[in-house]
């Protein structure tokens, strides 16, 4: 099968149009449905179905879309493995990392990084978890950093370190300097929570229902910058991996309070396509973080 074509075509399943893949692929419309057609002709079965201007794949062409990934993926792969093999060591690291560890633990990995790798080349992307681990699958990044997700059949996921969850208060608050709180120790007061498709957020509120202790009156914020800066102010109270929020607390801008829980950590891994081989500058990401975050 044509690679051209297959790109073509996952654009086509991505977008759930054949113009809207045009303009994702800068190609024409027509150039797009000959790609396709083609395709189709090669394999003998229709691989999506006509609605008007609507397009769905038909069970081939969904059963084609799982393919494509991996297929891409081993593409990749090769290159990278070949260019390696003949002395071109690829210097690019296509890495995917969940926005808190990219705002609080990444910065001084990639430090560590260029010291060890003075020509590599960053591609960086920052986002949730939903949308790295289709960068994974459709092989976008080679290597993502997140907070720890639940097992993938196609994805290896090393876990690599764990800190505690911490009550994120304003510093006159009566329980502000307590040893350590139940999850249930402000109930009545507003809590300020990450938006639900933050992986940080799952932990918090798994945690919380467990013990029977998630409230009412949670206002969701897409930042944890503006959750702080809300708690500073007393707009609420928060709970959030200590690492986030060191720094304020030792400015003097909010407090910490363990949480006293079971379950009331959080953890972060590193995932990426399994049976992959890493290029080398991933494979020196991996080092620099097992070695800082291990320690």
């Amino acid at each position: 099968m044509d690679l051209a074509r297959l790109r073509v075509f996952q654009a086509v399943a991505d977008e759930g149009s054949f113009s809207r893949a045009a303009r994702t692929l800068f190609l024409s419309q027509p150039a797009v449905t000959q790609h396709i057609q083609a395709l189709e002709a090669e394999l003998g079965v229709p691989l999506f179905d006509r609605l008007g201007r609507r397009i769905s794949p038909t069970a081939a062409g969904l059963t084609l879309a799982q393919h494509v990934p991996e297929i891409m993926g081993l593409v990749r792969a090769a290159e990278v493995a070949v260019r390696e093999a003949g002395g071109e060591a690829s210097r690019t690291l296509r890495l995917g990392v969940s926005e808190t560890l990219a705002t609080y633990v990444l910065p001084p990995l990639l430090r560590d990084l260029q010291k060890r790798m003075p020509s590599i080349e960053l591609r960086l992307r920052v986002g949730d978890s939903a949308d790295l681990l289709l960068d994974l699958l459709n092989n976008t990044v080679e290597l993502a950093f997140w907070l720890r997700e639940a097992a993938h059949p196609q994805l290896a996921q090393i876990e690599v370190n764990s800190e505690p969850l911490v009550w994120v208060v304003p510093p006159d608050d009566p329980l502000a300097h307590a040893p350590s709180l139940a999850p249930g120790a402000f109930a009545g007061r507003q809590l300020l929570l990450r938006a639900r498709n933050s992986a940080a957020r799952r932990v918090v509120q798994t945690m919380l229902e467990r013990e029977g202790a998630f409230p009412s009156n949670v206002l969701e914020m897409d930042n944890l910058e503006a959750i702080k800066r809300s708690v500073e102010v007393g707009f609420g109270v928060s709970i959030a991996p200590r690492s986030a929020v060191v720094r304020e607390a030792q400015a003097g801008t909010l407090s910490l309070v363990p949480v006293e829980a079971a379950g009331a950590e959080i953890t972060s891994s590193y995932a990426h396509y399994t049976g992959r081989r890493l290029s080398a500058p991933a494979r020196q990401f991996v080092e620099v973080l097992e070695k800082t975050l291990k320690q």
